[in-house]
């Protein structure tokens, strides 16, 4: 269980993938303002120049944008890719927590959206119960 509601997964998922690019500091290289999709230096390899195309908006029959390297030769996307998959690798990228409600977190935080439903609150509240016993654990002797 997730803990947010398929309609929340999907409004994030929507979210235009090169302002996330842009949230987590990466710059598009591309000049060309025509194109159907922006390129960047890929986040995952060392990388002089732009190889990672980030697409503007969902191929044919696709629901979600993606993206692909070209330097990898590595498709990071399907039918079902989107924003919430793309911020997870990049904070895994970056040594921090990289769990789908993280990911799902800071998405809603950077584009300001208010995720609704009672499984994310609980999640919440897990997280402090969790804090508080390790808390306890550390003051028994």
């Amino acid at each position: 269980m997730s803990g947010i509601s398929e309609s929340d997964k999907d409004r994030l998922n929507r979210l235009p993938l090169d302002e996330v690019m842009r949230n987590n500091g990466y710059e598009s290289m591309d000049e060309n303002k025509s194109r159907r999709y922006k390129l960047y230096r890929c986040p995952f390899h060392g990388d002089k120049d732009p190889s990672f195309r980030v697409d503007l908006s969902p191929g044919h029959g696709k629901t979600y944008c993606g993206t692909y390297c070209y330097a990898c030769k590595g498709r990071n996307g399907d039918a079902s890719y989107g924003a919430i998959q793309l911020q997870q690798r990049l904070l895994e990228k970056d040594g921090l927590p990289h769990e789908f409600l993280d990911a799902c977190r800071k998405l809603a935080r950077d584009f300001h959206i208010v995720l609704e439903g009672n499984d994310y609150n609980s999640y919440w509240r897990r997280q402090c119960r969790r804090t508080h016993v390790d808390a306890q654990d550390e003051i028994r002797f």
